[in-house]
């Protein structure tokens, strides 16, 4: 079934990402950092891409002033959704709501859908063709 995985939110600053990863802190997990880039997906998985896009905005929306300074240094602020597609059903939607939007504005963040193929699964102890 093609179905939503997660959002991640990626930023990249050449002042560096320290302080805006310990002004979001038990938030949000991370899942890569280095000096200068990060990704992180909110602390509890959202259940849709408008969820999780409304809850990063509110985190954003709830930074202090100087780390929405930071996030505005930022050369890169995106949110990407993950998709995991599959060969049923025939197509699928995912919608943000005007609210979603309003935040994703706010943040002044891009917004990416990253899809990942169909992979077929051998079921343990079956033999396919292949």
């Amino acid at each position: 079934m093609t179905e939503f995985l997660n959002v991640d939110l990626f930023f990249e600053s050449s002042a560096g990402v320290q302080g805006l990863l310990d002004a979001l802190g038990s938030r949000v997990v991370v899942i890569h950092a280095s000096e200068t880039v990060a990704a992180v997906e909110l602390e509890t998985a959202p259940a849709s891409a408008d969820e999780a896009v409304v809850r990063f905005g509110e985190l954003y929306l709830g930074l202090s002033p100087e780390a929405r300074a930071a996030w505005s240094q930022c050369r890169v602020r995106r949110i990407d959704v993950g998709i995991q597609s599959d060969h049923q059903p025939h197509e699928t939607n995912f919608m943000l709501s005007p609210h979603a939007l309003r935040h994703l504005i706010s943040m002044d963040a891009e917004l990416a859908f990253t899809v990942y193929g169909y992979e077929a699964i051998r079921r343990v102890g079956s033999i396919r063709p292949e």
